[in-house]
């Protein structure tokens, strides 16, 4: 693929727009399901509480966490791109739901309650976030008192070998990203890795693998 195609993925993939956008955020949920699945697992949301997804797409791979917490608990998405945001309200509020909330915005632009959420989830985010200590010392903020946070990326080394990730993406170690989230005083981290294969992303095929890191509010 020529560059201005790869820019052009990695752009959309950042915060995907318009009608590719809308094509990009179907091909996410193809493509994370897996890597959502054993998040969500990870996380283990259960009645009644109240969790945030930040980069939640479209929310179709958000409604097993919504199921999870029941009526009694509430579901905060928080989702950059304007286009999938507003296809996943059309997804979950369109009946007067009143514990499902989508925010269309970046993270830092969000009001949440401080130590007022159980559980914090974000899937193949952290690459667009220019500054991850901030990031990490923000969701801290939010949680209460031993709530919990997993993050899941793609593994650095595997992100190197798909040409698209050179532009706008931020490739970090997981020591990198383990020291962050201790520096925000995040205590009992530990990761899981998962090799998922080869996908098929528009024309190109992928090595895909998962990199899932958890850790508890003090």
């Amino acid at each position: 693929m020529k560059i201005d195609e790869l820019k052009n993925i990695s752009r959309q993939l950042s915060c995907p727009t318009g009608e590719q956008g809308i094509i990009i955020g179907n091909n996410m949920n193809e493509a994370n399901a897996l890597i959502t699945t054993r998040s969500i697992d990870n996380l283990k949301p259960i009645n009644k509480e109240s969790i945030i997804e930040i980069g939640l797409g479209n929310g179709l791979l958000s409604k097993r966490i919504i199921e999870l917490v029941g009526e009694d608990g509430n579901f905060i998405g928080i989702e950059k791109s304007h286009v999938l945001a507003q296809q996943a309200r059309k997804l979950f509020c369109g009946n007067g739901e009143t514990h499902i909330t989508i925010h269309s915005s970046d993270y830092n632009k969000v009001n949440i309650v401080p130590y007022s959420i159980d559980g914090i989830l974000a899937v193949n985010l952290l690459y667009f976030i220019d500054d991850m200590d901030l990031f990490f010392q923000k969701l801290y903020y939010w949680l209460k008192p031993h709530g919990r946070i997993v993050i899941a990326i793609r593994s650095s080394h595997t992100l190197k070998k798909i040409p698209f990730t050179q532009f706008y993406f931020n490739l970090r170690a997981e020591n990198e990203i383990i020291n962050s989230m201790s520096n925000a005083g995040f205590i009992d981290i530990n990761s899981e890795y998962y090799d998922e294969g080869v996908i098929k992303f528009n024309e190109l095929e992928l090595p895909v693998d998962a990199l899932i890191i958890k850790g508890l509010k003090n």
